[in-house]
């Protein structure tokens, strides 16, 4: 003969249970996970707002330094203007040749 026990099953938090509430795991299970989405966002959010801030301090510290490249060579009296001298210019006619022969 075979006796009947009241067990716990998948559905019942105690014996007895009709099985209509969810097991206590349940509960914590769904919490836990709530709580780890939450924290994925706030990783989100804070991993982009880090980039964001990296990117825009790169675009302001190049243009700090292409003012100050700028005013260098300009302190310094360079042809900055587009202008090159006869030996500059007479060097790159012979380059220019040289790759149009070969």
């Amino acid at each position: 003969m075979v006796e009947l026990v009241d067990t716990l099953d998948s559905k019942s938090s105690f014996f007895g249970s009709g099985g209509s509430t969810p097991p206590i795991g349940t509960k914590h299970k769904n919490m836990q996970t709530t709580q780890l989405l939450a924290q994925a966002i706030e990783l989100t959010l804070f991993g982009m707002g880090f980039v964001f801030l990296f990117l825009t301090l790169l675009v302001f510290v190049t243009k700090l330094m292409s003012v100050s490249i700028r005013v260098i060579s300009a302190g310094k009296g360079s042809s900055a203007d587009g202008e090159i001298d006869e030996e500059a210019k007479f060097v790159i006619q012979q380059a220019i040749k040289l790759h149009r022969e070969a």
